[in-house]
């Protein structure tokens, strides 16, 4: 299949840039789709990235320090 072939060669591409796939499937309506066709998105982060931790709140310390 093609799109299992191309994963693995992306994924070997993905080492220090994000990768977006988009995968088309024909929606059949007889399958409960409306008949139109639907892109899954796959995104893929670089195998090469620092782990970072991301807040959008701060907690403030006792002593006012944040």
């Amino acid at each position: 299949m093609f799109a299992i072939s191309s994963y693995f060669i992306l994924q070997q591409s993905a080492k220090d840039i994000p990768i977006l796939m988009l995968f088309r499937q024909n929606g059949l309506e007889d399958q409960g789709w409306r008949g139109l066709p639907f892109w899954w998105p796959v995104l893929m982060a670089p195998e090469n990235t620092r782990t970072v931790i991301f807040a959008s709140d701060l907690i403030e310390e006792p002593d006012g320090d944040l």
